[in-house]
């Protein structure tokens, strides 16, 4: 029997497979940091964007709001047609007070500490509460702050407006010294809008009055002077 040949099978020899690594070239490395350098820059451009939009949004609303109030203050108010004070003593012009610091929303107010330069009244009290004794009668009012009450000789009486208590200074309505305190003159001048409250020599003992109701009138300005709603 005629011998037959064998195909030989070569079988593929196992060998350990070589580790491929890739070198970055120093161009590509150069580019990496050249994008990443760009990256930041973006960021701190576009921060930039956005906070100088902030401040522009917040500048036009400060101006908005500034412009609002003060369009609101000048057709509300009309400050040439309200009062300023003068203080006289014995023919003497002890201090003035401006129209503007001498009104606020109320209307007008005398200042304790102006009045005690031309008038013999003490004050004794905190900021909440004062007692005004007027010498040498030693009659007596008592106020609150931000209150309409008051009392006269212990008699309770209603003012149209409250008393306030400002920087250590208690400021009293206008018609405290209208309709209550007796020996101050007060003259008003429509024409240089002032008001002064003045005392002489001659003037009489300075006390306080409780008048009747139907005596008591609300302190009435001209309409052009009510610069508040």
């Amino acid at each position: 029997m005629p011998a037959t040949d064998t195909p030989m099978v070569e079988t593929p020899s196992t060998q350990p497979s070589a580790t491929v690594t890739f070198e970055q070239k120093p161009a590509q490395v150069k580019s990496k940091k050249h994008n990443l350098k760009k990256s930041k820059k973006r960021a701190r451009e576009a921060f930039a964007a956005v906070f100088i939009i902030f401040l522009l949004i917040f500048a036009l609303l400060s101006a908005s709001v500034y412009g609002i109030v003060n369009i609101i203050y000048n057709s509300a108010a009309d400050t040439s047609n309200l009062y300023s004070l003068k203080f006289v003593k014995n023919g003497s012009t002890q201090t003035t007070i401006s129209s503007s610091s001498a009104n606020n929303v109320y209307g007008l107010y005398v200042p304790y500490s102006a009045i005690a330069l031309i008038a013999d009244i003490s004050i004794v009290g905190d900021d909440q509460k004062a007692n005004l004794i007027c010498l040498p009668s030693e009659s007596m009012l008592t106020c609150k702050h931000n209150s309409t009450l008051i009392y006269v000789n212990g008699s309770a009486a209603r003012l149209s407006v409250p008393v306030i208590f400002v920087e250590d200074d208690f400021l009293l309505p206008i018609e405290i010294f209208e309709n209550y305190v007796f020996g101050i003159d007060i003259v008003y001048n429509d024409k240089t809008k002032v008001c002064t409250l003045s005392r002489t020599a001659s003037s009489p003992d300075l006390r306080l009055k409780m008048a009747p109701t139907a005596e008591l009138t609300k302190t009435d300005f001209p309409e052009s002077y009510k610069f508040y709603e």
